[in-house]
């Protein structure tokens, strides 16, 4: 099979991106420059690591801030999920991640003690606006890798490439033709070098979450907002879904609400590897695991 491959650093990690199909040297370069300023574009809205961002700039100062045509999905999911899991699942969640040491230069050192976070049913968003009562440092690392994937997708079938792998640091949307399935590892949390099992998948997203990865004293990067701590009963998840923002979001918050009160509102597939190595899976997830 002909492919055109692109590699490169941005939003904190690693990518891949597989292009099914043979590409001249013009349309390459073309094609990573679009991709580039897309992914550029998306962080300075959503990143809270960048100082000059819209996210920074609401956590400086209260008021009305216009919000970029792709936001409201975003923050439609968040509201959904912020409901369903009683104020667990926030976007609120910046400041208190920033005060356990997951800030901007990643010092990964408590600065103070944790404080509760605004409550995201006081936000008021429209289509093209946000408005906020006081400054809030929002947060969308939950989900926003795997929004951010689905806005590359709708560009490459707007743009005619109709089959493709993106790999954003492990999280996956693939789209090949039929009957092509793509083999994942599903890495072992404990040894990075190992993975637990395969998954064959055949088309969408299948993102994963691990506490591995970004740890320190008794914190990860998820922090329950209730209990002001980072689970420990969970080691990594996976889900699959035909989105990558669902698929990403479900895998974070699978490490805080079960899945059967996940299950109430979403469809997707899932494995769950609990810290004593136990695991658990949906029968929609067709993984072969290791011993």
């Amino acid at each position: 099979m002909q492919q055109t491959k692109f590699s490169f650093e941005a939003i904190g990690t690693t990518w891949q991106i597989d292009i099914f199909e043979e590409l001249n040297q013009a349309k390459r370069v073309k094609l990573l420059r679009e991709i580039s300023e897309l992914i550029e574009l998306f962080e300075r809205s959503y990143s809270r690591f960048q100082s000059d961002s819209l996210v920074s700039q609401m956590a400086k100062q209260a008021g009305r801030y216009n919000l970029p045509a792709d936001a409201k999905p975003l923050l439609d999911f968040y509201k959904a999920m912020n409901q369903l899991s009683k104020g667990i699942f926030t976007p609120c969640i910046g400041q208190m991640l920033v005060e356990a040491g997951y800030d901007a230069n990643y010092s990964l050192a408590q600065k103070s003690p944790l404080t509760s976070p605004f409550p995201f049913e006081k936000l008021a968003y429209t289509n093209d606006s946000i408005s906020l009562p006081k400054p809030v440092l929002l947060d969308f690392g939950a989900a926003g890798k795997g929004y951010l994937l689905d806005l590359i997708v709708v560009f490459l079938e707007r743009e005619k490439h109709p089959y493709f792998c993106l790999d954003a640091g492990g999280d996956i949307f693939y789209q090949g033709q039929k009957g092509q399935k793509l083999k994942v590892g599903l890495e072992n949390p404990a040894n990075l070098e190992q993975v637990l099992g395969i998954l064959e998948l055949e088309q969408g997203s299948l993102c994963s979450s691990a506490g591995n990865r970004r740890k320190w004293n008794n914190f990860h990067h998820i922090i329950n907002p209730q209990t002001k701590s980072s689970p420990t009963k969970v080691l990594a998840t996976w889900v699959k879904t035909p989105q990558a923002m669902l698929a990403d979001g479900l895998a974070t918050a699978l490490f805080l609400i079960e899945p059967e009160i996940l299950e109430s509102k979403y469809h997707f597939d899932y494995l769950i590897v609990y810290n004593d190595y136990t695991t658990r899976q949906s029968t929609g997830f067709k993984a072969k695991l290791f011993n």
